[in-house]
């Protein structure tokens, strides 16, 4: 596999020809609805598939999975248009299997209500769904958004254990923060809590739980790592896995990084895994960072890892985009778009994507063109070259795998650079 950047000048055809690809391939993998509108400094994923099958009259993928002794699962990773139709066309190429370098798992984090079209397109290539549809409310209850069912019995179809998203956060991404401490200093509310979960868990088909940790600071962690203890004894007790998702909460002084003084060992003995990750969400208001760093994640690895042993974490790896007004204060808009949004927006202000090397991710700045008072705006994004990085990263450090935030829009990059260089591990029977 091979990152290239485009040019000035370039065009689909060109590139597939200076890299012996095929045109269709080049366009699938990158998931470029608009193949004439790239951008110069687009990523685009280039790969090299280390055996290939032609359709024959007569083929089918289970045929075809028992010829190549693969599994149905592998054929629609690697061909992820296959999820869109229900036949297989006579002379087209299908990709059997990558020169892959190792295996990793990877968590994909959904709201409930994800089209269902993209949930069967993406569920090939996850070991975990977390699926965010439990907020707790007053008193240790949970309030429940939509009927789960169907996702758990796809994602169980396609061989992904599912997990309970349980989070304080709306899905608008307000946090009563009354109600997270509530429930950390009264027994009674956290004994409602667990056995609302407990009675969930049974009814359903869920696999255990991922608890949010909101807000995790110095002040609060002890009573956080009691409730989970609590949660965590119950829960494996009844033969149910308990895994975490927490913001770090890095702290910038004099352009230097510090961690809060969060003792991480504790959770060590109480999760099956964890991700890490940045506060990103729909409704976001900060400043125009980079929506991820490869080096802060490097560092902050460095630091976790003695704490937590590497084949319990998960690295975050997010799948926004956000566009910034300038000049940056409190009152400035900020509107978050997918990522192929991100791309066609610069090819319609005519803007040239810039990549920071540090964080190794992408941005272009643009003009609306009003006559205003603001600079203009920043958009800021990952692409192919940051989620290769990360990958590299959890295979450099031995970690468990990537978090993957969100998986609501599909991401042929993502997909792509993942498939091409990783198995995925399935722990359920794959089909």
């Amino acid at each position: 596999m091979k990152i290239y950047i485009v040019r000035n000048g370039d065009n689909i055809n060109s590139i597939a020809v200076k890299h012996g690809v095929p045109v269709s391939r080049l366009i699938h993998e990158n998931g470029l609805a608009n193949p004439n509108e790239m951008v110069e400094g687009q990523a685009l994923v280039i790969t090299y598939p280390y055996k290939t099958h032609v359709v024959k009259e007569g083929d089918s993928l289970a045929g075809i999975a028992r010829r190549y002794n693969i599994t149905i699962m592998q054929l629609l990773r690697n061909n992820s248009f296959l999820a869109d139709r229900e036949i297989l066309l006579p002379g087209e190429t299908l990709v059997i299997s990558h020169n892959t370098t190792g295996k990793t798992a990877v968590a994909g984090y959904t709201y409930s209500f994800i089209n269902r079209n993209t949930l069967i397109k993406t569920l090939p290539y996850l070991t975990y769904l977390y699926v965010i549809n439990y907020q707790i409310i007053d008193g240790g209850n949970l309030l429940t958004y939509y009927d789960d069912s169907e996702i758990i019995d796809l994602s169980l179809a396609y061989s992904t254990i599912p997990l309970m998203g349980i989070t304080a956060v709306s899905p608008g991404g307000e946090i009563d923060i009354e109600v997270v401490f509530n429930l950390l200093i009264n027994e009674s509310y956290q004994e409602t809590f667990i056995s609302n979960i407990l009675n969930i868990l049974q009814a359903s088909s869920y696999y255990g739980v991922n608890f949010f940790v909101s807000k995790l600071s110095d002040n609060n962690q002890s009573l956080y790592f009691e409730l989970l203890i609590k949660l965590s004894g119950r829960l494996h007790d009844a033969g149910y896995s308990v895994f975490v998702t927490v913001n770090p909460h890095l702290k910038y002084t004099d352009g230097y990084i510090s961690f809060q003084d969060i003792d991480y060992s504790i959770v060590n003995h109480l999760i099956d895994g964890v991700t890490f990750i940045k506060e990103l969400r729909a409704d976001f208001h900060g400043p125009p960072l980079p929506i991820a760093s490869v080096s802060l994640s490097k560092e902050f690895m460095d630091y976790i890892i003695p704490i937590i042993p590497p084949k319990k974490i998960y690295i975050e790896i997010p799948l926004l985009a956000y566009d910034w007004e300038l000049p940056f204060d409190k009152d400035s808009v900020v509107r978050c778009m997918a990522l192929s949004s991100a791309v066609s927006l610069a090819f319609d202000v005519g803007a040239v994507i810039q990549f920071d090397k540090k964080s190794m991710t992408p941005y272009f700045k643009y003009d609306n063109g009003c006559s205003t008072d603001n600079d203009g705006h920043i958009v800021r994004f990952v692409d192919a070259r940051t989620i290769n990085a990360l990958l590299q990263l959890t295979a450099d450090k031995s970690m468990a795998g990537a978090g993957i935030w969100n998986i609501m829009i599909f991401f042929h990059q993502m997909w792509s650079v993942l498939a091409a260089q990783f198995d995925i591990i399935k722990l359920l029977p794959e089909r």
